[in-house]
């Protein structure tokens, strides 16, 4: 696999180091890679976890909400930064779908390790 940024739609997919970062500016919708092909690219960047950077997208719909549900069943950890108090933060707490889930990048990119179901 080549390290070069892969565009998808409006979907980036960017390895940084020993993290997958994933910027959306489109909605969350189910319409990015697969959870299968995003763990496969992880693996072979050697990704520790997945960084999904959704302070751009306006909204997750119930495909999105199937999509990320499909990636915390991944390997590969995946953390979510949203904007705190926005649709997709406040679809996440509504569901009570339990992700890593960050109001920065930065916060994201620090935190220590979590274990699948905890959020901070």
């Amino acid at each position: 696999m080549t390290s070069a940024t892969t565009p998808v739609l409006s979907v980036t997919m960017q390895p940084a180091g020993r993290v997958l970062v994933i910027r959306s500016s489109c909605a969350i919708d189910g319409s990015a890679p697969s959870p299968e092909h995003i763990t496969h690219y992880a693996a072979a960047e050697q990704a520790r976890f997945v960084l999904l950077d959704a302070t751009s997208a306006p909204y997750t719909d119930t495909a999105g909400l199937r999509w990320l549900l499909r990636m915390r069943d991944q390997p590969a950890p995946i953390r979510i930064v949203a904007r705190k108090g926005g649709r997709i933060w406040r679809a996440l707490k509504l569901m009570q779908l339990e992700f890593p889930l960050f109001d920065s990048v930065q916060q994201a990119w620090n935190a220590p390790w979590l274990r699948p179901g905890r959020s901070r």
